[in-house]
């Protein structure tokens, strides 16, 4: 929803709600309850009676993912660029990212012992999660290791996703920085599986934007609630970094750059929340280009210097802007006569009219509207 869905409303929503319902039902009903990461520490932890530092430390842990998923937004940007840069087409690109990585993924178990960066990686997160892997200065290794194959991987145009990376890396940055906290002001009543879990949902809410996702995502995989305050604070810090030090998240930043518009937040709402009665101009048109004329108790536009009629609707003043809009490209209509009876065919019931000047100028307004509000935060 957070990703794809720039407007929610019933007629959105009920379709991703049938199909996650129907998903997890019958996931459960073939596979069984059986959480996807099960973490013992995490089921004996209770925040309640830790220190309140863990929950502070928290916000830097957020900072320093927002930092990596900064980078890894923008080594990804990069290395796809590098790919393209590259001669003879798609394959021979891809052909080149894929034997770098296999290089690295051959060289990392010779030296380390085992393929920790190849496939998704959910074993090595249950490593992680388990404390098998604990060395904190491997954890950080693994993390950079990660990040230059899912860049060699999807920057070469192999298909797959950042999700199971972003966890991957997450929970290494995470339990690295647990262990130093650790090292630094000593056992503060948190493991460091609630670290790692934490910078996991960190890394998924910074890297994709999708924060709510992230929370909600981390608490179903692990069927544990007793870390949520702190994957709360670390997500929401890690998305707030992030946003100030890239803007875009890892699948907007191409549309952007490629001259797409993507809005965000309570942008496209708008448009969705204006009525056709907030846009218009008022009175009956009776200009150079509309006149409004009574032919034979039908109401008809036409244009006043040869008297040609132009295509037309009428909508009701409170009809939504979105919904007029729509019914003017169907019909290509030049203008929109607005009316508190669009029954009724009487020239005296018109109070306004919609063409493109008015959408122009409504646009103009949600810009300087969208202006003061970023100028705003940026103070």
């Amino acid at each position: 929803i957070e990703l794809m869905l720039l407007a929610t409303n019933a007629t959105t929503l009920l379709p991703v709600a049938i199909a996650c319902v129907a998903g997890a039902y019958i996931t459960r009903v073939t596979a069984g309850m059986t959480p996807a990461f099960n973490i013992p520490t995490l089921q004996v932890f209770d925040l309640h009676a830790a220190a309140p530092w863990g929950l502070v430390l928290m916000v830097p842990l957020g900072i320093v993912m927002g930092l990596a998923s900064s980078l890894f937004i923008k080594a990804l940007d990069k290395t796809e660029d590098a790919f393209e840069a590259i001669p003879g087409g798609y394959i021979v690109q891809h052909m080149i990212g894929m034997l770098l990585l296999g290089v690295l993924i051959y060289a990392v178990q010779q030296l380390a012992g085992h393929y920790y960066v190849a496939g998704v990686g959910y074993a090595t997160i249950e490593q992680v999660l388990e404390g098998v892997l604990a060395n904190p200065w491997f954890l950080p290794i693994l993390f950079a290791l990660k990040l230059l194959a899912t860049c060699l991987t999807l920057g070469s145009g192999a298909s797959g996703g950042v999700f199971s990376p972003s966890l991957f890396m997450g929970a290494a940055l995470g339990a690295m920085f647990g262990h130093v906290s650790m090292a630094l002001f000593g056992d503060i009543g948190v493991p460091i599986t609630a670290f790692a879990l934490a910078g996991m949902a960190a890394a998924i809410s910074g890297t994709t934007g999708a924060l709510l996702t992230a929370i909600a995502m981390t608490y179903e995989m692990t069927r544990d609630y007793n870390a949520i305050l702190l994957v709360l604070i670390a997500a929401t810090t890690s998305w707030t970094t992030r946003k100030m030090v890239v803007g875009e998240s890892i699948y907007t930043i191409k549309l952007l750059r490629r001259g797409h518009v993507v809005p965000e937040g309570l942008q496209i709402a708008m448009d969705h929340a204006r009525r056709a009665g907030d846009v218009m101009r008022e009175g009956v048109p009776d200009t150079r280009t509309y006149q409004v004329v009574n032919d034979a108790g039908t109401v008809k536009v036409v244009n006043p210097t040869d008297q040609t009629t132009i295509a037309h609707i009428v909508v009701e003043r409170r009809a939504g802007l979105v919904d007029v809009l729509k019914a003017m490209e169907h019909v290509d209509a030049a203008i929109a006569l607005v009316t508190d009876h669009p029954a009724r065919q009487d020239i005296n019931d018109i109070i306004g009219w919609i063409s493109a000047e008015e959408i122009a100028r409504a646009s103009r307004r949600t810009a300087r509207l969208m202006d003061s509000e970023l100028n705003h935060k940026g103070k």
